[in-house]
């Protein structure tokens, strides 16, 4: 806190009570996350416990782009060719007219005066 424009410094005891005490910045923590630096970061780690490499890599080192290879591009191109084909059912879907125009009639009957 500041005392007439001072600012005084916690002790070390109390500057990790405040730290356990104080709610992380989520969005800061989720915006990170998102970064391509920790998604090689996380794709090298995985890579190195399995074995197999998720990246592309420079000559100095650098990640260049993401590699799939072996059974996890298998699992890729079958999900692309899912959404794909799912994608043109439901393009097919919405221009034949979707299932309320599929041929059936709604019949609405008045009571008899």
């Amino acid at each position: 806190q500041a005392t007439g424009g001072a600012k005084r410094k916690l002790s070390d005891k109390c500057a990790i009570l405040a730290d356990i005490a104080e709610p992380p910045n989520m969005k800061a923590a989720f915006d990170s996350s998102l970064s391509f630096a920790a998604l090689a970061t996380q794709l090298d780690s995985i890579g190195s416990a399995t074995g197999l490499s998720f990246t592309n890599k420079d000559r100095r080192g650098n990640v260049r782009g993401v590699s799939l290879t072996g059974w996890i591009a298998m699992l890729g191109m079958a999900a692309l060719v899912v959404l794909v084909l799912f994608g043109a059912f439901m393009l097919f879907k919405k221009l034949r007219g979707g299932p309320e125009t599929s041929g059936y009639t709604m019949v609405v009957k008045q009571a008899h005066k």
